[in-house]
């Protein structure tokens, strides 16, 4: 099947407006049609008489001869030149009239889209092709026909020994309607002995709404009649029908129709095939429907020969015949992306581009399509949006590069840092704990935090929920320890209402209470075996049951586990199951008690103040004071310094003071030690500023005022020590 040429076809113009003509004509000229003129009817006429011309564009409104009446003329002598009626919005019956006398189309000026007239045009042109093609092809088997009824006539006796070879019932029958002879394939179809199919007339062969159809044809073929091959239902001996056609033909002796011969082809597998063809084709089309991607098909030169409605929909208009690379990305040659070349060597191929049109991104499955005898023809393309996809996967990458930079940022800046998050301290055995925090916040991994009683395990597990990327979720704290054996898969799972006796409502576990956030397991080494068991399930992805509960919950959770004793210890011993500990062992932290961090003590004391102050007026530990609590070995860590602060501040003594200290359960007195007088109807807010003021004054005369001297005797920072020495106006 060729395609239309436009330099090769003639479009004549028939229409009295010659800025009509002219716009029409450029653009036809433009794309290589070879384009007529005449500014009236009869003009048009005299041209269609002397040239040739493959359509005509007529305006029904024009002077001498209207549109109406040299339609009429074209219709009648020129059946083969297509019409495409092009006028001004005038009444609906002209339409009606035109398209009634043989229009091929109806385009109302003014035109605001050449592209639908060319496609008109285009369409028109392919229709008389096809008709011309379609008689050809009758006459070519019209030809056929005749020679192959000549040699039949030539050798009859040759004829019906060649026929019981064929696999399809071939009949003659005289003008009556009785057989004159039916091969062996059609007797065994029908179910006749020869005998009796000598006794019947064709009708008898076809079911009853058929059979005077039948008898009426035969009688016009005999007459000489041309008919068209027919489909009819057929009946055989037994009652049983199956769809035929039936291809006729005259038998002539002398000169003279004498009766018929012909071929009855069964179709019952052809109705069968093309039944299964539509029930997939409706299926497929059901799918494509549905389908919220873009699918279309392409040929090898590039044009689209299928679009899906959703494609159409967002194009805007089917772009069928158009070129892929100019319709969906707006170029003029094809795509650097494109695989046109490995689809027709038969390869399909997968990929991602993005439309330089819209930004947009998408993944297509671009594959061939072959005929029936396995020759690609085309290559299918089905398209998916991925635009999300790719802008979360852009903010991942961003995200993860913000997240480096914070990381090489924040390890930087923990090298002069005395506060990181909640903890506090700068140590060497701190800034490795702040290193490991980091490292822990950025991954969801399991963390086990292991130290004594009271060094701040809690606040490290705080410390990595609120730098990770659960911090928007829960923190939910867990002592292990203080949960009855009885009651730990309760609190843990929790329960439905009426799972045992007591449970008068829903209760939500510790693992439902923080889903998206972070579970904290204090004293992870005093859980029974069962427990783990059940505990492991639920961390591992099996997931966990509420108590009374049927289905299965699968946690979205972040674990930190925290212990002051050896597991590697209790596993050997029996009492942590190895899999658990693997299970909670992936990131471990190790806490430095407060002996071997003594240098931090200082900062603790004064973050301990800065809690006790009320408004913003701290209260002050003498310096002595905190040599004291510098030198002491704190059993009981950081929990213990932040209590005998807090003594301290309220009983003014400390009672945990080295042998070396020069004192011992030392009373404070601001008078005997400032030489000041306590005005005693002063407020006591008063007379905590003026004794603070007194004690920075004598601080910096003792220190030829090195500022940086004197906030380290504060245990304070410089700014915090230039602030007060501010307020407090002290020159």
């Amino acid at each position: 099947m060729q395609p239309i040429n436009p330099e090769q076809t003639t479009i004549l113009i028939i229409d009295d407006d010659q800025n009509v003509r002219k716009s029409i004509g450029v653009y036809l000229e433009d794309s290589s049609f070879i384009v007529l003129q005449a500014e009236n009817g009869r003009e048009g006429l005299d041209m269609i008489l002397s040239l040739h011309v493959d359509i005509v564009l007529l305006d029904l409104r024009m002077p001498e001869m209207d549109g109406i009446e040299l339609l009429s003329i074209i219709r009648k002598d020129f059946t083969d030149t297509p019409v495409i009626v092009v006028s001004g919005a005038g009444v609906l019956q002209d339409a009606i009239e035109a398209l009634r006398l043989g229009a091929f189309d109806y385009i109302t000026k003014p035109i605001l889209d050449m592209a639908m007239l060319e496609n008109s045009i285009i369409n028109a042109l392919e229709r008389k092709r096809l008709i011309h093609e379609n008689r050809e092809y009758h006459e070519l088997l019209e030809i056929k026909i005749k020679q192959r009824t000549a040699a039949l006539r030539q050798s009859e006796a040759k004829f019906r020994e060649l026929t019981d070879l064929l696999p399809q019932t071939v009949f003659e029958i005289n003008q009556s309607g009785q057989f004159k002879f039916i091969n062996q394939f059609g007797l065994k179809t029908f179910g006749y002995a020869i005998e009796e199919i000598q006794n019947i007339s064709a009708g008898d062969l076809f079911y009853k709404t058929d059979s005077d159809r039948v008898m009426e044809n035969i009688t016009k073929v005999v007459q000489g009649v041309r008919l068209n091959p027919s489909e009819y239902i057929a009946l055989r001996k037994n009652g049983t029908t199956f769809p035929v056609i039936i291809y006729t033909s005259q038998v002539i002796q002398a000169d003279t129709a004498v009766g018929l011969r012909g071929v009855i082809f069964d179709l019952t597998y052809i109705k069968r095939t093309e039944k299964a063809l539509r029930d997939s084709q409706e299926h497929l089309n059901a799918v494509i429907q549905v389908f919220e991607g873009f699918i279309y098909r392409v040929s090898k030169d590039y044009q689209i020969q299928f679009m899906n409605q959703k494609l159409k929909e967002f194009m805007g208009r089917d772009f069928s015949s158009n070129t892929c690379f100019k319709t969906l990305y707006g170029f003029d040659h094809p795509c650097a992306w494109c695989v046109i070349k490995d689809v027709f060597a038969g390869k399909t191929i997968r990929q991602e581009n993005q439309n330089p049109i819209n930004g947009q991104w998408y993944y297509s499955i671009v594959s061939p399509v072959r005929d029936t005898e396995c020759i690609i023809t085309e290559l299918q393309s089905i398209i998916i949006d991925i635009t999300d996809r790719k802008i979360a996967e852009e903010a991942l990458r961003k995200s993860e590069a913000h997240l480096r930079e914070e990381n090489i940022r924040l390890k930087s800046s923990l090298k002069e840092a005395n506060q990181f998050g909640r903890l506090i301290g700068k140590s060497a055995a701190m800034r490795q704990i702040y290193d490991v925090v980091i490292r822990a916040a950025l991954s969801d991994a399991n963390v086990i935090i292991y130290g004594e009683s009271g060094t701040g395990k809690e606040l490290v597990a705080k410390t990595i929920h609120e730098f990770s990327k659960r911090s928007h979720s829960k923190f939910i704290p867990v002592n292990c320890a203080a949960i009855p054996d009885n009651l730990i898969e309760s609190e843990f799972f929790g329960h439905k209402k009426g799972a045992f006796t007591g449970a008068l409502m829903d209760k939500p576990g510790f693992f439902s209470q923080a889903e998206g956030g972070t579970l904290f397991l204090d004293e992870i080494g005093e859980i029974n075996l069962n427990m783990q068991v059940k505990l492991l399930r639920a961390i591992a992805g099996d997931g966990y049951t509420p108590i009374g509960g049927r289905s299965t919950i699968k946690p979205n959770i972040r674990l930190i586990a925290a212990t002051n004793k050896d597991l590697k210890k209790l596993v050997s011993k029996g009492s942590i199951r190895e899999d658990f500990y693997y299970r909670i062992h992936i990131i471990p932290v190790h806490l430095p008690p407060l002996r071997e961090r003594k240098e931090d003590i200082p900062l603790l004391i004064q973050h301990f103040l800065q809690q006790l102050a009320e408004e913003d007026t701290p209260p002050v530990i003498p310096l002595h004071i905190i040599k004291s609590m510098s030198k002491h070995n704190w059993r009981g860590n950081v929990r213990e310094l932040e209590n005998a602060v807090h003594r301290y501040v309220t009983l003014k003594e400390f009672d945990y003071a080295s042998p070396s200290c020069l004192y011992q359960k030392e009373q404070v007195n601001p008078e005997r030690d400032l030489n000041i007088d306590i005005d005693t109807r002063s407020s006591l807010k008063a007379i905590l500023k003026n004794v603070e003021k007194q004690y920075i004054i004598k601080l910096l005369n003792e220190n030829q005022w090195n500022r940086t001297k004197v906030a380290g005797i504060m245990g304070i920072d410089r700014r915090t020590l230039f602030r007060k020495i501010k307020n407090f106006q002290i020159a």
